[in-house]
């Protein structure tokens, strides 16, 4: 039995495409985006989660973000000597945290002269890979145009890019948070539809169970890999938090 409820793919929806944005779009570069998503305000809506991993991911990110853990983070400095990346130091306004992100952001994903972290699937997918074109960037091609969707600026990014696999993961949890039949379960979705099912309920499992499969075949499985790899590379920044919550709120929805 599949029980995740429509409220949860409702609520789980606009944080992922928060998450993905993020992850597609240079701070710096964001606009009245990056004066949201840098606002420990924003986040706080997600403290009263009663899940633990997201209540906890949720504080971290908070924490770094009001600049509570300063004074550790000078600490880790002092013993390891790395400093470039370590966001929180001096974090005290806006203008200062969107610029350091923009710091890590490039350090991370773009270069020069190449990413620190790779942000696609390709990279986790194949040993060794140097390309980031793969099975898993022609898959998600795949995916986006049966789901009805295309990138606005096609070509930009590839596919299998964290950040789209998450915009992706989003539509499909706002459609199944949307069906309109969720049967009498007490709005939980089983993994096959009833006997006798009408048209909407069936439509609603089937949507339900689609964003299930996806968020379990693509972002989350290889959410764990890239967050490790980040961690490793930038450990006081803002995006190891981020992607700590970004795959709490994945694993409520798979």
């Amino acid at each position: 039995m599949l029980m995740v409820d429509r409220e949860t793919f409702a609520q789980v929806a606009p944080w992922l495409a928060i998450a993905g944005n993020a992850l597609l779009t240079p701070p710096l570069q964001a606009g009245a985006q990056s004066a949201a998503i840098f606002d420990a305000r924003l986040w706080e809506e997600l403290a009263a989660c009663e899940d633990a991993e997201v209540a906890n991911a949720v504080d971290k990110l908070v924490k770094y973000l009001d600049g509570r853990e300063e004074a550790q983070a000078a600490s880790r400095e002092a013993q390891t000597g790395v400093c470039i990346l370590d966001a929180r130091d001096g974090a005290s306004n806006l203008d200062d945290r969107v610029q350091r992100a923009s710091v890590e952001f490039a350090h991370l994903f773009v270069g020069p002269p190449k990413p620190a972290v790779a942000p696609w699937e390709t990279f986790y997918r194949q040993q060794g890979c140097a390309v980031g074109f793969g099975e898993a960037t022609h898959q998600m091609r795949t995916a986006l145009r049966d789901n009805g969707l295309e990138l606005a600026q096609a070509g930009r990014q590839y596919e299998d890019h964290m950040g789209i696999e998450l915009l992706l993961a989003s539509e499909l949890c706002r459609r199944a948070g949307e069906g309109e039949d969720w049967g009498a379960d007490a709005g939980c979705v089983p993994s096959a539809a009833s006997e006798g099912a009408d048209a909407n309920t069936q439509n609603a499992l089937s949507a339900a169970q689609h964003a299930v499969d996806f968020v379990r075949t693509r972002p989350l499985s290889w959410m764990p890999a890239l967050r490790e790899a980040v961690e490793r590379e930038s450990p006081n920044g803002f995006y190891a938090p981020l992607l700590q919550l970004t795959q709490a709120l994945l694993e409520l929805v798979a």
